[in-house]
């Protein structure tokens, strides 16, 4: 059985006033560092076409004031899926939520608002390699897995997932 079909067991209040926005590339890196690479310095979380105007970077916000908190990321550009590429691919990746506000709907959000996103640029399918851990999340959203857990040097075990992108959002 792959892991990841359990149900959440996380379910806190959701965050009101919420609000998802495109941002730049450098505004990820702090957010990326702290939750998926703080064994890397953070001079290496860039990714390879994180500044390529294709390349779409969306931000969590929460706050009334100025500043606001930024409170979740993901990156979304254009890359054919691994073993299997179709028109329209496109990837996600460096989704990441403030451990503080993990469970409460932010990175839930933020995958609508990314196949929205690449539904009006008139992608097809949304792929990422996903955490072991991030099964379950991912597969609450309709993701589905793609072939066999494979490991990722100094990050751990991983899946490829899919999932067809609405063109009704279009």
């Amino acid at each position: 059985m792959i892991p990841g079909s359990e149900p959440s067991s996380s379910g806190g209040n959701p965050i009101e006033g919420l609000e998802i926005r495109a941002i730049g590339a450098e505004q990820t890196y702090a957010l990326r560092h702290q939750v998926l690479r703080s064994h890397q310095p953070i001079e290496e979380v860039a990714y390879p076409g994180d500044g390529l105007d294709t390349t779409l970077h969306l931000g969590a916000y929460m706050g009334d004031g100025d500043p606001q908190w930024l409170i979740g990321i993901v990156t979304l550009s254009v890359a054919p899926m691994p073993e299997a590429p179709e028109a329209g691919d496109h990837r996600l990746r460096g989704m990441a939520v403030d451990p503080a506000v993990q469970g409460r709907g932010v990175g839930g959000r933020l995958i609508r608002e990314a196949l929205d996103a690449i539904a009006r640029r008139d992608g097809r399918r949304v792929w990422c390699n996903a955490r072991v851990s991030a099964l379950g999340f991912y597969r609450r959203h309709g993701f589905v897995v793609h072939g066999d857990e494979f490991e990722i040097p100094d990050i751990g075990p991983h899946y490829v997932l899919n999932v067809a992108v609405d063109p009704r959002l279009r």
